[in-house]
């Protein structure tokens, strides 16, 4: 089952023994209605990490605007994380555009935006796509245990 799947399955399950792994992330994104339905342990690191990423041309201009402080227009699917990742860049992020996967691809159908938040292993997808990493480990994605809250 998809690990975006897994939560609403769980939710909704008359059976409260049933466990499911899934990325923090995942967890985090859900609605909070949904959030309250189910509880959550994290249970092993994975390396993996959001990161903000801008085309390779701009990336010098965007860790400029991150020292000035100015606000940064964004790309990402994980709307819930900003507060997160804003804290951790240190400037204020605005999403322009919300995407349900190959954030990587927004630079070039978005071209006004500074960059992209989305969630980095190797680095190797966002150098296929001509992106540079501006700032790494704005939050750590690890997996997670959910299971169903007994009513």
């Amino acid at each position: 089952m998809p690990d975006k799947d897994m939560p609403e399955y769980l939710a909704n399950s008359g059976d409260a023994t049933c466990i499911g792994i899934i990325g923090s992330d995942t967890f985090d994104e859900l609605d909070v209605c949904l959030q309250g339905r189910l509880a959550c342990r994290e249970v092993a690191t994975t390396g993996l990490r959001l990161a903000l990423a801008a085309r390779k041309e701009r990336a010098g201009a965007v860790s400029a605007k991150i020292a000035r402080g100015e606000q940064l227009l964004i790309a990402t699917s994980y709307r819930r994380l900003i507060g997160r990742c804003e804290e951790a860049v240190g400037a204020r992020l605005r999403v322009s555009a919300t995407l349900r996967g190959s954030v990587e691809a927004a630079p070039e159908l978005y071209p006004d935006i500074d960059g992209i938040i989305d969630i980095v292993d190797s680095g190797e997808t966002i150098k296929q796509n001509d992106l540079a990493v501006v700032a790494d480990g704005l939050v750590p994605v690890t997996l997670a245990a959910i299971w169903r809250v007994s009513s």
